[in-house]
């Protein structure tokens, strides 16, 4: 689990507002880059295109991801199971 991680070293206080968080495709696709294959090579590529994307959109519009300016990236509205295990857990 990623909660020590997330907690003592990005210091987030939800999974939404990390950046990291949104690169799960490329993570996910990078290994696809040494199967010589055009399928895999596509899904590397296209996560590359949305690694991209994600970038210019974070420069363009930081407010978008700011937790003050954005109510669903606040903490109570996070539907995610780490968020749900966090808050348990500081129960």
């Amino acid at each position: 689990m990623n909660i020590p991680f997330q907690s003592h070293i990005m210091h987030n206080k939800c999974c939404v507002n990390c950046r990291i968080y949104d690169w799960g495709h490329f993570m996910m696709f990078t290994p696809m880059i040494f199967i010589r294959h055009f399928f895999s090579w596509t899904l590397f590529w296209m996560s590359v295109l949305v690694l991209i994307r994600w970038e210019i959109v974070y420069a363009r519009y930081p407010e978008r991801f700011w937790d003050g300016s954005n109510r669903t990236l606040r903490c109570t509205k996070c539907a995610d199971k780490t968020c749900q295990i966090k808050k348990l857990l500081a129960k």
